[in-house]
């Protein structure tokens, strides 16, 4: 790929990839046809480890009988009986002794909402695999939040990701979601303001970030670059940013919300 230079320099993006980014199609749509996913993903999912918590929470959790219950329950989980129905009368048997009055129903709705949020966490470590962010951003993500989600080769998350970097004018419209965001965090680096303030003060960007899960990775992304890449390496960084917002510029394109 040609980097945009002087009068004659190649386009970075092919006729194809700038009617996609014109057509600027969401992040949720362009994960779920890519990585063949039913579940809808935006900037503010749980990980499946968020809403594990979130269900045990003392706000979120009714369940009414002795606190054996409640442990058993955890061992039990999305990958245990709960989820896989309890199948047989000693499961059955299993299920009730644990939960007591707590209702199957409402297990099996938990289980459900753990299922969900994994399903979701794979799409999210494959878009932030694809992504061109900050090699240690993605580790601090991938290793973070999201090192309980399989990485390897022929996982689902692999696989998700292989398939969305498959897909150049998807891409390529991702990449405009995400340096949308790293914009927007450059400018709340420049404004003095904090992340709350700033967020408050610009409803566009607000609702980006809270709604656009590549927007949010970028926005995150930057902010973690500036608080912990080395000068140099910043100084890289911004370039190759203000060099894609070149690229945006003279496709017509714009890189802000």
């Amino acid at each position: 790929m040609s980097e945009v230079g002087g009068v004659g320099a190649r386009r970075h993006f092919s006729t194809d990839e700038e009617e996609a980014l014109r057509r600027d199609e969401s992040t949720n749509s362009i994960v779920k046809r890519d990585a063949k996913t039913n579940v809808n993903i935006s900037g503010t999912d749980l990980s499946w480890v968020a809403t594990k918590h979130h269900q045990q929470s003392p706000m979120d959790n009714k369940m009414t009988v002795l606190d054996v219950g409640h442990v058993a329950f955890e061992g039990l989980e999305i990958a245990g009986v709960i989820h896989l129905g309890a199948a047989g009368p000693i499961g059955g048997m299993l299920v009730g002794i644990a939960l007591g009055s707590y209702g199957l129903v409402e297990a099996h709705a938990k289980g459900d909402e753990q299922a969900q949020a994994l399903a979701k966490d794979n799409a999210h470590v494959a878009l932030i695999g694809a992504l061109d962010l900050p090699e240690s951003y993605k580790a601090a993500r991938l290793d973070g939040e999201y090192k309980h989600v399989a990485k390897g080769n022929g996982s689902p998350a692999f696989k998700m990701a292989e398939a969305i970097c498959q897909d150049k004018k998807g891409l390529a419209t991702l990449q405009l979601h995400a340096d949308r965001g790293m914009n927007a965090a450059r400018d709340l680096s420049y404004s003095g303001m904090t992340k709350d303030a700033f967020l408050k003060a610009n409803p566009k960007i607000a609702e980006s970030y809270k709604n656009d899960a590549a927007f949010h990775e970028g926005f995150d992304a930057y902010l973690h670059a500036k608080a912990h890449l080395p000068p140099a390496e910043m100084k890289d960084f911004e370039k190759k940013l203000s060099e894609r917002d070149g690229w945006y510029t003279q496709s017509q394109v714009s890189f802000r919300v």
